[in-house]
């Protein structure tokens, strides 16, 4: 799943690259930002809200490797993302 997913790869880099014990939390307009490579994939998302979607359809794939990401109770501002790490497995 992960490797034919750019989004999922992108967050898996992201998580490996900053190693165990990681954490990142924000709204998902911010992670699209930071996530965003260049030059942006045909597929990649277009929105904050699509990017969201993904992410969370990606969750368990991610979750097998180490990488937890969930969606946050809704603040005043939005829902933010967490992204965070454990042991990475390969």
């Amino acid at each position: 799943m992960i490797d034919g997913d750019e989004l999922a790869t992108a967050v898996l880099h992201l998580a490996r690259s900053n190693g165990p014990g990681w954490s990142w939390e924000g709204p998902a307009d911010q992670l699209m930002t930071l996530l965003q490579p260049p030059p942006k994939p045909e597929d990649w998302p277009k929105t904050p809200a699509v990017l969201s979607s993904r992410l969370l359809r990606a969750a368990p794939a991610l979750r097998r490797k180490g990488v937890d990401v969930r969606k946050l109770q809704r603040t005043k501002t939005g829902r933010p993302v967490r992204i965070a790490t454990g042991l990475i497995a390969d």
